[in-house]
């Protein structure tokens, strides 16, 4: 198991803590707070440094998080459903909070949940 160093407030005034990246729903950078913002079912955490290093370390650490466009990256393992109008990712049957993708982050989505046979519910 991976753990991702993050702080639960944006300027690390409470320390760091150690969050499982298995626990990771979606990152998203924020450019106003200048951080990535890090999701989870239960909590938001924030981290520093670009997304897209945050994004191949993983995939090269053994997970998969895909592009979902230049400010997001998602934990493929953590989507339950997909809406092909609204071109958003969901992590929760019943939830309506998601991840909006770009056109194509959602294509290059779909086709990564495919090709390593997840399943989801597209809507």
């Amino acid at each position: 198991m991976v753990n991702l160093p993050v702080t639960k407030d944006i300027n690390g005034e409470s320390g760091a803590v150690a969050l499982s990246v298995d626990d990771i729903l979606y990152m998203r950078h924020s450019s106003r707070l200048r951080r990535v913002v890090v999701y989870t079912a239960d909590d938001i955490y924030y981290t520093t440094g670009p997304l897209n290093y945050w994004c191949t370390t993983l995939n090269n650490s053994g997970y998969a998080f895909s592009n979902g466009d230049r400010t997001a990256a998602i934990n493929l393992r953590k989507v339950i459903r997909v809406n092909d109008f609204f071109k958003t990712a969901y992590f929760d049957l019943n939830s309506k909070e998601g991840c909006m993708l770009s056109k194509k982050g959602y294509e290059d989505l779909r086709e990564q949940l495919e090709s390593l046979s997840i399943p989801f519910v597209m809507i």
